[in-house]
């Protein structure tokens, strides 16, 4: 789902870790596509193999909305992880496609 038109980004979001359907820790992103995202997890993240979820939340007019993502960790750099994206809801992939690139342009465009 990586595309030219919308190529992986930096940013830092907290995102909640799931391990075998359980909240496990909070971690932030340092890179995010609409078909990964690279995680820097917290040193307590002992088995990365075990991660199935990552969780994130973006503020609307109607409040904070939550999505989860089921994932698979394929790489680890370090303590940088990255978690490929399984199959997306239509929702989940329209806030992430928001987050990613067009908050950013709105934010970008009131302030020019």
């Amino acid at each position: 789902m990586t595309t030219k038109l919308y190529p992986p980004r930096d940013i830092t979001l907290p995102v909640t870790i799931f391990m075998d359907g359980i909240p496990f820790a909070l971690c932030m992103t340092e890179k995010a596509s609409l078909s990964a995202m690279h995680i820097r997890l917290s040193p307590w993240a002992l088995y990365p193999s075990q991660i199935n979820e990552v969780e994130f939340a973006r503020k609307t007019t109607e409040g904070t909305e939550r999505h989860r993502i089921p994932v698979t960790v394929d790489r680890m750099e370090g303590n940088l992880a990255r978690a490929i994206f399984g199959q997306l809801s239509p929702d989940t992939l329209a806030a992430l496609r928001q987050l990613l690139y067009e908050d950013e342009q709105a934010l970008a465009a009131h302030s020019g």
